[in-house]
């Protein structure tokens, strides 16, 4: 039994907990909320942000732990890195290299470097003024270290970069922000790992995502194999194989989001984490990789268990669609049981009827998510069909 720090206990957080925990690992999390769901299930809990990194050391020299982990989450990356190294704990990042991976100033200077297709952007300040834009409209608000989508917003005028800017601004702890060209596209992501220098590749997956409110890149669903995987497999495999290389990763989870337009594929975002879009779920389904056994035994530095097989894991049997979950502000009144919908195999909802739902503005406005395996394509859309016809949520006004 080892002693593991856990980052972050939300509820895309929740498997991985509960999987240390039946591993017999002893468990400590960090975060800053008094009642996040991971803490209702474990004994000792920290309030602690996963951003902070000095307080996370101390607590990790005073429980003495093995080591650190964290999934479905971009910035506790660096906090892993950064304490693992302060204590001499080994993982899959340096310091400096988690930094290449959660701040997109140093992202993006390494895909200009390494001629890495990427989107037209600029740094711009708080004060910034309209004869200093040289993006064109319409263009994306983006903070350099945030996660989950706070931050985002879609401008189509200078008037709107002002009206915007403050709040992106909240959401990062520098003092510039990314204004993106916005390139029309379909999202893609990449989920696999490395190990020992070798790239597996374990899901290209569309990423859909809500695109008609200024709060765009809020997930909606993915759908596993992409619409793009036959055409785009070679260059996908290619691309990826080259970031892996570029940003000198020679071990651990990868998640990439890539975007398919009219000018082909362009990066959008590099990160080393699992997703969080249930990919702990639906991947081994797909592939037979137990990706939360892999994280844990990794992150531990215990390679006595082989995981990858001599196989091809983009060999597709099976077709899957994760649904991300989410409602119009109100009162809940009535909501459907998930496990009373057939289509469904897998999923959870995080509400309850008598519940609170305000405004949709990130991706923590989530409601619930639930898992959908077929094994075709035209039974994947049957079943999508299906549940969309026997879920239901009745709103009452908010007070």
């Amino acid at each position: 039994m080892s002693k593991v720090l856990m980052l972050g206990a939300g509820e895309c957080q929740i498997n991985l907990i509960n999987r240390l925990k039946e591993k017999n690992h002893d468990v400590v999390i960090c975060d800053y909320y008094k009642d996040s769901p991971g803490k209702r299930i474990n004994g000792k809990n920290y309030l602690v942000s996963t951003f902070d990194l000095d307080g996370n050391l101390k607590v990790a020299e005073n429980e003495m732990v093995d080591c650190l982990i964290t999934a479905g989450t971009d910035q506790p990356v660096k906090t892993v890195s950064y304490v693992s190294g302060k204590m001499g704990i080994k993982s899959f990042l340096t310091y400096e290299q988690s930094l290449n991976m959660t701040n997109k100033k140093r992202m993006k200077e390494i895909f200009k470097s390494s001629n890495i297709p990427y989107v037209d952007y600029q740094l711009i300040k708080k004060d910034i003024e309209e004869s200093e834009i040289i993006i064109k409209f319409p263009a994306v608000l983006k903070p350099l270290d945030s996660q989950g989508q706070r931050g985002i917003y879609k401008v189509n005028d200078f008037k709107e970069i002002k009206k915007y800017i403050s709040d992106s601004f909240l959401y990062t702890q520098e003092d510039e922000i990314l204004l993106e060209e916005y390139y029309p596209n379909d999202e893609i992501t990449v989920s696999g790992w490395v190990e020992e220098g070798k790239t597996y590749i374990l899901s290209i997956s569309d990423r859909e995502t809500f695109s008609e409110n200024v709060n765009i890149g809020i997930c909606k669903g993915h759908r596993y194999p992409s619409i793009h995987f036959k055409e785009y497999k070679d260059e996908i495999v290619d691309l990826t194989e080259k970031i892996v290389k570029v940003f000198k990763i020679d071990n651990g989870p990868i998640y990439f989001q890539m975007l398919i337009g009219k000018e082909g594929i362009k990066l959008n975002e590099v990160a080393a984490r699992l997703g969080g879009a249930y990919e702990d779920e639906y991947i081994p389904i797909a592939t037979g990789v137990s990706l939360l056994d892999l994280l844990i035994d990794r992150s531990l530095n215990d390679f006595s268990h082989d995981y990858f097989i001599d196989k091809d894991y983009l060999d597709i049997n099976k077709y899957i669609y994760i649904l991300l979950l989410f409602s119009k502000p109100g009162v809940v009144k009535k909501i459907t049981p998930l496990d009373s919908i057939s289509a469904i195999h897998s999923g959870k909802l995080f509400i309850k009827e008598g519940d609170s739902i305000g405004v949709m503005t990130n991706a923590t406005s989530r409601i619930g998510y639930g898992i959908i395996v077929a094994d075709s394509e035209k039974e994947l859309d049957s079943k999508i069909d299906k549940f969309w016809k026997e879920f239901n949520i009745i709103l009452g006004e908010l007070k």
